[in-house]
């Protein structure tokens, strides 16, 4: 207390008049710009305290006051620009009235003709934001009775100017797995809000989110720390800290569940509905089936498509008929120069899929007439109507004229496709044209041990081969001349 007193009589002994415009305020050092505007609880944060428009500047005085000190605590600090043998603080911080005061001197020990420091950086504090903090309150960083010694003639005190600096307290918030806007109950608008974050919280965007512990996809409150971006808290519906193709498999799993109690006043941004209207195609587009194998009933799906062609342009994707419902969620989004897209489709009626099949078809404008692209899925998994996650099977794709497998053989003359199976149990041929439609099933009998299909009534064009053998399930692409 002493030496504060001494810096502050120093400073007295300069005669005091007004210079323009210089101030001191409060930079964040933990984070940049974008998140200076928040605190999070459990998470320590820095600051630098600074002038501007201070040139030659050999000392500054001021008080720091700060709101909520019961819950945004002093932790720590380091000396700026004058060292710390020029430098003392005093914390004065009263949590029975949660006023936080720290007191600040520093000087930089020089004569007052010297040069000094230009726009100096005076000190480095750190606090750290307690976990009972409540979400959604501020705490209010000012500057009291704020000077500083600038080199002018020899030494002029000038007062500081200063605004208050408001930072906004994230803490922990109840969330509900499917009701990812947050309106408290779970319907199509909740795959459109979390539509909106997917693969944001990434290298790039570099915004903060955070695993729930424990993490369930069970309809119950669930307690989560509010992430860098507010909104995508609710968004990420399964709990793993990321928004991701997973998360909008919870809205089939949950859909048209209503929330239980009363809903924390969290504003969203509204989102606007995408047209239900069905997309028109040109005549000569064409339906290029996407499959999944699996022997597993499913509530919901999503994968990665990959396709393997530059040529065509890609109209877009549409359900396939693998859920037996009519009402279907169906997420996806396009890379075109990827030459990829991201999938997530599931029944809103509760009506899964009991077996593998077309799960979507790939839309195309063919301008390689006769060379279709073949989709593959990436990572494809599905959900149960209990809430597990569990990895569906790709398709594989078969290609050339005459494909010799473990699994079989196929051989194809101008009207007649003709399979050898090496393990006819479970297995089946399926012939689709592009159009999506199933023109040929035909199931092969355990004491069978090959197929033949006449294709002499189908027209000139191109058509898929699904050939189920076993637990695998391939496809081949052929063309009738």
């Amino acid at each position: 207390m002493k030496r504060l007193l001494y810096i502050v009589l120093l400073l007295a002994m300069f005669t005091s008049v007004n210079l323009c415009a210089q101030s001191i305020k409060i930079v964040r050092t933990d984070v940049d710009s974008t998140r200076a505007h928040f605190i999070t609880a459990t998470f320590r944060f820095g600051v630098d305290i600074t002038l501007e428009d201070s040139p030659g500047c050999t000392g500054a005085a001021f008080e720091l006051r700060y709101t909520n000190a019961s819950v945004v605590r002093f932790s720590g600090w380091s000396a700026g620009s004058f060292g710390s043998r020029g430098t003392i603080q005093v914390d004065q911080t009263d949590l029975t009235t949660v006023a936080g005061r720290i007191s600040v001197g520093s000087l930089s020990g020089d004569p007052a003709y010297a040069r000094g420091t230009d726009n100096p950086v005076v000190v480095h504090f750190d606090f750290v934001v307690m976990p009972d903090a409540i979400h959604n309150q501020t705490s209010v960083f000012s500057f009291v009775n704020a000077q500083a010694i600038i080199n002018k003639d020899s030494g002029t005190i000038v007062q500081l100017t200063s605004n208050s600096t408001p930072l906004a307290i994230r803490s922990f918030i109840k969330v509900w797995p499917g009701d990812a806007d947050n309106n408290g109950i779970v319907d199509t608008r909740d795959a459109s809000q979390i539509g909106r974050f997917i693969g944001n919280n990434d290298s790039i965007t570099m915004f903060r989110g955070f695993k729930r512990q424990p993490g369930s996809t069970f309809w119950s409150p669930q307690t989560a720390l509010a992430w860098d971006s507010a909104q995508a808290t609710f968004a990420d519906c399964d709990g793993n800290g990321d928004v991701t193709l997973a998360d909008l498999m919870i809205v089939p799993l949950n859909h048209g569940k209503v929330v239980s109690e009363t809903k924390g006043a969290i504003p969203l941004t509204p989102i606007r509905l995408p047209d239900n209207t069905a997309p028109v195609y040109p005549p000569n587009s064409e339906k290029i089936p996407i499959f999944v194998s699996t022997d597993r009933p499913f509530l919901a799906a999503s994968a990665e498509v990959t396709w393997n062609t530059t040529d065509d342009e890609i109209l877009g994707i549409e359900p396939g008929e693998l859920f037996c419902g009519k009402d279907l969620m169906l997420y996806s989004n396009i890379f075109e120069q990827k030459h990829s897209a991201l999938l997530a489709i599931g029944a809103l009626d509760g009506c899964q899929a009991e077996h593998g099949g077309i799960l979507a078809y790939l839309i195309i404008n063919p301008r390689r007439p006769g060379v279709p692209p073949y989709p593959m899925l990436q990572t494809p998994t599905g959900i149960t109507a209990s809430g597990l996650f569990f990895p569906l099977q790709s398709v594989s794709a078969v290609k050339g004229e005459f494909s010799n497998d473990n699994d079989f053989i196929i051989r194809k003359s101008d009207k007649l496709l003709s399979i050898t199976f090496n393990n006819p149990q479970n297995s089946s041929v399926t012939i689709i044209n592009v159009l999506g439609q199933n023109l040929i099933h035909k199931s092969v009998m355990q004491s069978e041990s090959s197929a033949e299909i006449d294709v002499s009534a189908l027209a000139q064009g191109i058509y898929f081969v699904l050939i189920t053998s076993g637990q695998n399930t391939y496809c081949q692409t052929f063309v009738l001349p």
